[in-house]
C-alpha cells in the first residue's frame, strides 16, 4: 500500500466533497465526481499502475519541474474528461 498526501486544489476539492457527502447535501455531479475520485485514489493507493487508471509520465511537465510526474484517469470515453496528476514520494511507498 501506498500513502497518499494531498495538495492544494485537490485538497480542498475532496475535503469541501467530504463535507457535503457527511452533511447529505451533494448534488448528482458532485456525487459522480466524489465516487470518482475516491475509486481512482484507492486504486492509486494499492497500485500506481492500476490498469483503470491509465497512469502514464508527463514528459514534458517532468522535465519542466524536475521529478516525474504521471497522470492518471478519474473518468475516460466523455469530453473533458479529468484526470488527475502526481508523484512518487520523496520517500519509499508515498
Amino acid at each position: 500500500m501506498f500513502t497518499i498526501y494531498l495538495d492544494g486544489e485537490a485538497e480542498k476539492l475532496i475535503n469541501e466533497l467530504s463535507d457535503k457527502a457527511r452533511t447529505g447535501t451533494l448534488n448528482r455531479d458532485e456525487t459522480d465526481l466524489y465516487r470518482k475520485i475516491r475509486k481512482a485514489l484507492h486504486n492509486l493507493e494499492t497500485n500506481p499502475r492500476h490498469p483503470g487508471l491509465k497512469s502514464h509520465e508527463i514528459d514534458v511537465l517532468t522535465e519542466k519541474y524536475g521529478v516525474r510526474i504521471w497522470e492518471s484517469y478519474l473518468e475516460n470515453r466523455r469530453s473533458g474528461a479529468r484526470r488527475m496528476f502526481w508523484i512518487y514520494g520523496p520517500e519509499t511507498k508515498e
